[in-house]
């Protein structure tokens, strides 16, 4: 069961080239995520969407973005993809912020 509160946090997945890990609750809750981890010197984007309308709001190599406050729900949501010419690792955490 999912609390307000509770830690949500995605194992490293590899994400292959041009891909994009996706960081979507489940309808009925929402998130706030504080921190996206990617390995230093790779590039990566950072999407707000609703799955139709992606905007893009980073691009970094500097191995992640850290002490944020993205809130997400089910139908506005993030997506991270990876730029590089290889597959490597991006990881997410934050926490629960509403439960319905």
């Amino acid at each position: 069961m999912t609390a307000i509160g509770d830690a949500v946090t995605v194992v490293p997945t590899s994400v292959s080239p041009a891909a994009s890990l996706t960081v979507r609750p489940t309808s009925g809750i929402e998130w706030i995520i504080h921190n996206i981890y990617s390995a230093d010197g790779y590039p990566i984007e950072v999407y707000i969407t609703d799955g139709s309308n992606p905007i893009k709001i980073d691009v970094t190599t500097s191995g992640g973005l850290l002490g944020y406050a993205f809130h997400l729900t089910n139908t506005v949501y993030m997506t991270i993809k990876n730029t590089d010419a290889s597959s490597h690792y991006i990881s997410y955490d934050g926490i629960v912020s509403k439960v319905t």
